[in-house]
């Protein structure tokens, strides 16, 4: 997973011309960004952590953070369809103190 603009995107694939093909983990939908376009990197979603659903909201999910155990408030996305109860993968993004959801 890398940061572009303030923006979270799960690498894809790499193309040639050092251009990525991302899908935007906000919008949910798949996307271009050069090299240059990505601020830094986060992690890899095949090492994400599964978090509690304890909420949801219209526009707020609540999850319990795997780490903490504290419950935390994120951004709903609208490719997701947490349930409350249930888990649901995230990475952190230790720079930010944020955790973000991949699904």
């Amino acid at each position: 997973m890398v940061v572009s603009r303030g923006d979270y995107f799960e690498v894809r694939e790499i193309e040639r011309q050092q251009r990525l093909r991302v899908f935007d983990l906000k919008a949910g939908v798949a996307r271009t960004l050069t090299e240059a376009e990505v601020e830094r990197l986060i992690g890899n979603v095949r090492e994400a952590e599964s978090a509690l659903v304890v909420f949801t909201q219209p526009n707020v999910v609540g999850l319990m953070d795997p780490r903490t155990y504290r419950t935390r408030e994120l951004d709903a996305v609208p490719w997701t369809f947490p349930v409350e109860g249930q888990p649901i993968r995230v990475l952190r993004d230790e720079e930010q103190d944020r955790l973000v959801i991949v699904g």
